[in-house]
Parts: C-alpha cells; structure tokens; sequence
C-alpha cells in the first residue's frame, strides 16, 4: 500500500512539472490564439501584483506575506534568468542577498556587444560617465548596466558603476521589463529597494584587442 502510495504521488508530480512545462512553453514561445490569450493573461496578472506590492512598500505597509512572496519571486527571478541573462542574475543576487562586495561580472558577453563594440569606436580612449542606452539597443547589457560608465585605453576595456544602488520605493517608477521568450515582464527596482539591500560596485574588463 505504501509503494502505491508513492508512484501515485510520482504520476501526480510528473504530471504537474509536464503541465508547468507546456505552460511555459506555450507563454513564452508559441504564437497561437491561445498561446497568445494566456501570454498576455500572464503579463497583465504579473504586472498589476507588482503595482499593488509597489504601492504597499511605498506606504510601509507590507506584512510577512508580502515580504516572503518578494523573497520567493526575487529567488525564482535569479533562477530563471541564470542562463539567459546570467549576468543580471548575478547582479541580482549580489544586490539583494550580497555583503555589499565589489563584483567582478564575467566578461564573455560584454567584449562581443556590438552595441559596445560601436560606443567604445564611437567614444574612443579615455573615461566616460553615466551612458544611458534604450533597452532595445542592448537588451541584456540594459538589464545590468544603464547607465553606465566605461573607461577605454590602449590595452583594456572596462564597464562598471561605482553604486549599484535601486531607486527608492517612494521614488518615481521607472519600468525594466525582462523579456523570457515572446512574453515580458515589467518590473520596477524601487521594488527591490523595499528589501534592505546592500549598494556595491559592480565592473568587469577586458582586454582592447
């Protein structure tokens, strides 16, 4: 009775996991009708929860739910994007959970940034401060870095902003939306900032080839 027990609990789990599965599947990479309703079901439920957090944490008035539902989002948030924008899964973490260390990014996908590549021939050698750029212009580097600062010489390159530092939750909203597939998220960092965490720096360097 025991063994049933368990390979009921198993056909239950696998068919939940397959169900989350097409679930994902069908909001962040199918087209059809109703691939669409869900998508955009999905991104309007998301987007108007963060409001009302949003406008909970400006008033102070976010209770242990709250704070635990941001902690759970913010850690599913670090996991989801850990391979397609695994940058900014790091920064995340680093901004949230981190001792407020210096944070050295890895660089693979910074030295290959067309987008980078234009503004460093664009700006030539020297420093540059507080470079602002569209989403759209550089998607992933938009999710980390804006603005940013980059100093250029003949042998290095280096991106970094001296404070990661969100917006206060009683700040103007400023919206970052997070593409996963076809579907986007709008978040606001002034959410974060109602979760105590810790400004650094954050950098990372290559060579000037």
């Amino acid at each position: 009775m025991k063994n049933k027990g368990i390979k009921y609990s198993a056909i239950a789990l696998l068919s939940l996991l397959t169900l989350g599965g097409l679930f994902s599947l069908s909001v962040t990479t199918l087209n059809d009708p109703i691939s669409k309703k869900l998508r955009t079901n999905t991104e309007n439920s998301f987007n108007q929860y963060v409001d009302f957090l949003l406008a909970k944490a400006a008033k102070k008035e976010l209770n242990s739910l709250d704070k635990a539902i941001m902690h759970i989002g913010t850690k599913t948030s670090i996991v989801a994007t850990k391979f397609i924008y695994p940058e900014a899964s790091v920064l995340l973490d680093h901004y949230v959970y981190g001792d407020g260390s210096d944070l050295k990014l890895p660089n693979s996908y910074f030295k290959t940034s067309s987008y980078l590549q234009n503004q460093i021939d664009i700006l030539g050698k020297g420093e540059h401060e507080l470079i602002a750029l569209e989403q759209q212009e550089d998607w992933r580097l938009s999710l980390v870095f804006n603005p940013y600062f980059l100093d250029v010489t003949t042998d290095k390159v280096k991106i970094y902003h001296p404070q990661i530092e969100f917006a206060p939750v009683t700040a103007e909203k400023e919206p970052t939306f997070i593409a996963i597939g076809k579907m986007k998220l709008r978040v606001y960092d002034n959410l974060f900032s109602a979760m105590s965490p810790t400004p650094f720096y954050a950098y990372a360097e290559w060579e000037n080839i």
